[in-house]
């Protein structure tokens, strides 16, 4: 800070080039504005930037022109290393106070800069309230997107213009993988209204989250990278700041852009994506998600979040009670817990299930207008069937440990079966009254089944270390089989049947996900981020139907079916 003094100069700022720490400095000039950014490590240039944008309007005020718009701005990146000089007395001259102290290093002593610690590193995750919508917000629940996140004092003028600079930034990117949010300190929710403020502007009215994140001086911005990782930090406001932070942003948006291109992807076009932590989703003509913290979140086809509704009952997966999607199963895999509740979260019955949950699925197994439940259980109850009002039908205990089940008309006789896969690997047919009809094994250890369309049953399971996806009829003849990777990582996570052509989506525990036709070719492939993808099919206005993934990781992105529509 001496040295700095000495200079006439302020830093307003941190960020990373090539991998190095550097520090930007603004020289104080009066027409010529120059701006250093220098290598924390060894106190080189790496960057400088000249605006003689101030030179060029004196200019036009000289002569009696109308200034016009106009900016004169010179950039360079140093990748020579003869180019990079430590900064010395050869370079600048300036005479210090009197009295001053030498310091051997720009960032002796007491500067703001060494309160920095975050800058490369992952950001501290939190929960903070909306002021525009009451709601919550979740950091980690936006990874996936590069993050704007500005600390303000909304009663200041700094702050205020660094909002409205924010705001046409919130604006540009509307469309793009940005995220915006304001945290303000002051906490005076009358003011912020009054500035008709976009984006979400969270309360951290006792600094908890300032003095988490070291901010001392407000506005402080910081830029996070899809990672999480905090890959800017500016500790002022500035003129220019808005411009800086479009060339910080699509640089960024550049190096996602290189990462999808590098992955391979066959017949889809993502439309779009929202980076919502997503364990539980149900798509239809508008689509249904459930967050890590239980959050259940209605999305519009074009991929808006129309509503965030937070469940009384912490749940998992969802599935839709009727087909209008006005009421919903909700439970947690291994708990006990199956709660059914309507769309304003109000509990309709609940009931408890021993020892724990594996599996539920719903289907029409008595042909009438109401569907029945079926529950596989983790222990020595097998099978529990019971209605659309939590009554039990039948349970079995003829297997035990159900991982997978599944309800619809395999046998061809118009009458729906209940399909269940036991621990030990093997099929179990079990008619509309309960009773055992067949047994199937299938050559390999069985843990996922699917009824793919009457009389053909979609079966998946490991062998000589390979996970295998076949399809049978229902007299047990293999129609086709696929090998979609080791049995140890490309297991079957999530199965849907296209609502209008022959063709199936699959996902795996892996992140891959795969379209196949009637005859089982690859029409469609990605590689999702992280593990254990859910899929389903959205329909939108127009009738297309676009592949919906989700994950933890991968949050939810949308597909156009290339190839398959």
């Amino acid at each position: 800070n001496k040295f700095l003094k000495e200079i006439a100069a302020s830093t307003y700022g941190e960020e990373i080039i090539n991998e190095r720490f550097v520090d930007i400095i603004d020289l104080k000039n009066k027409t010529l504005n120059i701006q250093l950014w220098v290598d924390r490590e060894n106190n080189t240039i790496i960057k400088i930037s000249l605006d003689a944008t101030s030179i060029i309007k004196n200019q036009q005020k000289e002569m009696g022109v109308e200034p016009a718009e106009i900016k004169m701005i010179y950039q360079e990146i140093h990748s020579n290393i003869c180019v990079d000089k430590e900064i010395n007395n050869d370079i600048f001259k300036f005479a210090p106070p009197e009295g001053a102290t030498p310091a051997d290093s720009f960032y002796e002593g007491d500067s703001q800069l060494t309160n920095y610690p975050y800058l490369g590193k992952k950001s501290i995750d939190f929960e903070l309230k909306s002021v525009n919508k009451k709601e919550k917000i979740k950091l980690s629940e936006y990874y996936g997107n590069i993050i704007l996140l500005a600390f303000l004092e909304s009663n200041k003028k700094t702050s205020i213009h660094m909002i409205k600079d924010l705001q046409n930034i919130f604006n540009i990117y509307k469309n793009k993988e940005l995220s915006v949010f304001g945290i303000d300190i002051e906490g005076n929710e009358k003011s912020l209204k009054k500035l008709k403020i976009k984006f979400p502007v969270l309360i951290d009215e006792e600094n908890n989250l300032s003095n988490s994140y070291s901010v001392n001086s407000y506005p402080t911005l910081f830029i996070i990278d899809e990672n999480g990782i905090i890959k800017h930090i500016y500790t002022a406001y500035f003129t220019e700041i808005e411009e800086r932070l479009k060339k910080d942003i699509n640089l960024l948006l550049e190096e996602m852009d290189k990462v999808k291109d590098s992955t391979e992807t066959k017949g889809l076009y993502r439309l779009w994506h929202l980076p919502v932590k997503t364990t539980g989703l149900s798509a239809n003509s508008f689509l249904t998600a459930i967050s890590v913290s239980g959050d259940m979140y209605l999305i519009t086809p074009q991929g808006s979040i129309k509503k965030i509704i937070k469940l009384k009952n912490k749940i998992q997966k969802i599935l839709p009670l009727n087909s209008d999607r006005t009421e919903y199963i909700g439970y947690s895999l291994h708990r006990r817990d199956v709660i059914a509740f309507n769309a304003k979260d109000e509990e309709l019955w609940k009931i408890k299930i021993e020892p724990g949950i594996n599996d539920i699925e719903i289907g029409n197994l008595d042909s009438d207008n109401y569907p029945e439940i079926g529950i596989g259980t983790s222990g020595l109850e097998g099978i529990n069937v019971i209605d659309h009002k939590g009554a039990t039908i039948w349970n079995s205990t003829g297997i035990i440990n159900v991982i997978k089940l599944e309800i619809a008309d395999f046998t061809g006789d118009n009458s729906p079966e209940v399909c269940a896969v036991s621990n030990d690997g093997n099929i179990y047919i079990f008619n509309n009254k309960g009773n055992l009809i067949a047994t199937l094994k299938p050559q390999i250890y069985a843990t996922y089944i699917k009824i793919i369309k009457s009389s053909e049953l979609l079966i998946s399971g490991s062998s000589d270390d390979n996970e295998i996806l076949k399809v049978l009829d229902n007299k047990g003849k293999v129609m086709w089989e696929v090998i979609l990777g080791n049995a140890a990582s490309s297991r079957v996570e999530d199965v849907k049947v296209h609502p209008f052509k022959n063709i199936i989506a699959l996902s795996t525990a892996d992140g891959q996900v795969f379209v196949f036709d009637n005859i089982g070719n690859i029409i469609s492939y990605t590689k999702e981020k992280g593990f254990n993808i859910i899929i389903d099919w959205l329909i939108t206005e127009t009738g297309q139907t676009n592949l919906v993934t989700a994950g933890i990781e991968s949050g939810i992105n949308s597909y156009l079916l290339i190839d398959g529509e």
